[in-house]
């Protein structure tokens, strides 16, 4: 059998590298915040998501890990951690089921 791009696009795929902490949702953030008292940079969505994502933009490596210092803030109970791994994984399903 002869591999080819095709045959690659087809093939199931599986995610071998994925933190929790870089995973999460941007709403699930700002509950949780708000549920356990966490300040955070912004409570608007859309601020938080800008000083969330780093899209295209270049960073140093010390602007990429302070971004973790939010998502780290509000991982700190068992509850939140039960919560953001449900939601990852439903997520994860919901892009499966969309290719």
């Amino acid at each position: 059998m002869s591999i080819n791009i095709e045959l690659l696009k087809r093939l199931p795929k599986v995610e071998l590298h994925c933190h929790l902490d870089g995973s999460m949702r941007i709403e699930t953030i700002l509950d949780l915040a708000q549920k356990d008292k966490v300040k955070l940079p912004s409570s608007k969505f859309e601020e938080l998501r800008k000083a969330l994502i780093i899209g295209d933009n270049r960073v140093t490596l010390e602007e990429y890990i302070d971004r973790f210092d939010i998502t780290l803030s509000v991982m700190q109970t068992p509850e939140s951690l039960k919560r953001i791994a449900f939601e990852l994984i439903e997520d994860v399903l919901k892009r499966m089921l969309d290719t």
